[in-house]
């Protein structure tokens, strides 16, 4: 059985445009009137175009042209909110196609939001496909219509999850050379897109090919591009399973190896909190003969990168324990004598607070401790229970400055200037991974 899975975008099911018969332009192109999509067409509206001498041409959107090309046996048919008012229209031209050829099933599927954001495309049509079974059937995606992102999803997971699908792509009926389906569709009411579909029948040529293959000219391109938009959010492991399954998407050996090396180590600081080997080779660091300012560093590093992922609670968590550590240390350098540090083994942070206020120290980390006391009582909710977190990416942000500006701080007698460039370190390797990509 052959089944074609597509989403619906504003080009589909056709696209009509006017061409003024007339007159032409200074460059001698044709004038055109294309109906913006939403905008109501009626009949009389129609009739009122035609009077005035405007030629109507009509194309079809890509999925009714992957339609009458492959009549597949079975339509999986994806709406986003915006486009379902598409399916009267999009259902009655399949139906003028299927006309006494053959018996077809549609099944409409909804997508509420998400169809600019590919990871949450990529999952819809995952548990689409997953839902069908693949060792049967020839399935074709429709990599056309759809935003970027719907594209790309149908895309991506033909080969991540190695189904072997066809991909189907169509050219715009206006240029060979634009990947662009058609012209605009709005919903046209249902008398409007009757006559729409007859007079197509009457005057139908389309001398467009239909591209449909396995891919495999597209699949290297399209894993460098997952590799690489992996790499940019941050998420080195599964930018690491795609390199380590897929070495080719780099072609020097040499630089294979140093990007699997480069992933590794940035692993490793998120799974075993590592510390960065070039941080941790960096002598100028030393600290009191001590590696304790590198691992300073090279944690602040971590909730940083934490927190442009997303990871709210891990943020949340442990940040304050990053800042608990950081006055303790000062305390300790400053009055090593004090007996209470030594008494009381998990001193907390308002206990530390009281000791530096006490010897009128605590002004100069006030600001920045008070934006992680600003967060605490979500970070105890988080940690010693199931309460939704309620706290804002801005306060988020705000929080981890604030602990940048701790760490300079705190460590006032090291030279800000020899580690400065550690705060930009992730974006650095992030630019010599993607360098890589040949």
């Amino acid at each position: 059985m052959k089944t074609l899975i597509t989403f619906i975008s504003q080009y589909d099911p056709i696209g009509v445009e006017f061409v003024d018969t007339k007159q032409d332009d200074a460059d001698g192109r044709k004038k055109r009137f294309r109906p913006e999509f939403g905008q109501e067409l009626t009949l009389d509206s129609v009739e009122n175009y035609e009077k005035d001498d405007y030629g109507l041409k009509i194309s079809d959107g890509a999925a009714l042209f992957i339609i009458k090309n492959e009549l597949p046996d079975k339509i999986i048919v994806i709406y986003s909110d915006e486009m379902k008012v598409k399916q009267e229209n999009f259902e009655a031209a399949v139906q003028a196609v299927y006309d006494g050829k053959k018996v077809y099933v549609i099944q409409n599927k909804y997508v509420k939001e998400g169809v600019h954001e590919f990871d949450t495309m990529y999952k819809f049509v995952e548990e689409i496909l997953d839902e069908e079974d693949m060792s049967h059937g020839d399935y074709i995606l429709n990599v056309t219509s759809g935003t970027p992102q719907c594209q790309a999803a149908m895309y991506a997971i033909n080969f991540v999850k190695d189904y072997h699908t066809r991909l189907a792509r169509v050219n715009s009926p206006r240029s060979e050379k634009t990947n662009q389906s058609n012209q605009g569709a709005p919903w046209f009411e249902t008398a409007t897109f009757k006559y729409f579909l007859e007079k197509q029948a009457s005057d139908y040529e389309d001398n467009r090919q239909l591209g449909i293959e396995k891919g495999e000219k597209f699949k290297n391109n399209l894993l460098q591009r997952t590799y690489k938009n992996f790499i940019l959010k941050y998420e080195y492991k599964a930018a690491l399973d795609i390199l380590k399954e897929n070495p080719d998407i780099i072609s020097d050996k040499q630089d294979q190896e140093n990007s699997k090396n480069i992933l590794e180590n940035m692993i490793s600081v998120f799974q075993k909190q590592r510390v960065l080997e070039e941080l941790a080779a960096d002598s100028n660091l030393k600290y009191n003969n001590t590696d304790e300012f590198q691992k300073v560093l090279n944690y602040y590093l971590m909730i940083d990168i934490l927190n442009r992922r997303g990871q709210v609670t891990d943020v949340l968590v442990k940040a304050k324990s990053f800042a608990e550590f950081i006055l303790k240390s000062v305390i300790e350098r400053r009055h090593p004598d004090l007996k209470v540090i030594k008494k009381i083994k998990k001193i907390n942070i308002f206990d530390m607070i009281k000791i530096l206020n006490h010897y009128h120290e605590y002004s100069e980390f006030e600001t920045s401790i008070s934006k992680v006391q600003d967060v605490n009582s979500q970070r105890n909710k988080v940690a010693h229970g199931l309460a939704d977190i309620s706290v804002e990416q801005e306060e988020l942000d705000e929080l981890v400055k604030s602990l940048k500006e701790l760490v300079i701080v705190a460590y006032s007698d090291i030279d800000d200037s020899l580690y400065q460039n550690y705060f930009d370190h992730y974006d650095i390797k992030n630019r010599e991974l993607i360098s890589c990509i040949k």
